[in-house]
């Protein structure tokens, strides 16, 4: 099942990062609270940047009203210890899961 997810990256050194987006493919629908995990990327070689432990958990389940098929999620806000490593783990969701990321 494709979803839509969304989610705001921030540092604890510098504030507001980046908001991060794009479809995924789920075995099932999830639920509020329940967690996604960012473990696995697609690409082979990546490796998990620290500071992040891979898993981000449910907030808001978003339905369509218009109709769409499309169900959209919004996940936890990821918060980084620094800017270096916001910007290793905004790479890292890219490459390893086909997120788009936009910077602030």
């Amino acid at each position: 099942m494709k979803v839509t997810v969304d989610f705001s990256i921030f540092t604890k050194s510098g504030g507001a990062f980046a908001n991060a987006d794009g479809t995924l493919e789920l075995d099932v629908l999830p639920q509020i609270g329940d967690t996604i995990s960012f473990a696995f990327p697609k690409e082979a070689g990546l490796t998990r940047v620290p500071g992040f432990a891979g898993m981000l958990r449910v907030r808001d389940r978003v339905l369509d009203a218009g109709g769409a098929s499309g169900i959209s999620l919004a996940l936890d806000d990821l918060v980084m210890p620094t800017v270096g490593e916001a910007d290793s783990v905004a790479e890292y969701l890219e490459k390893g899961f086909g997120l788009a990321v936009n910077k602030y």
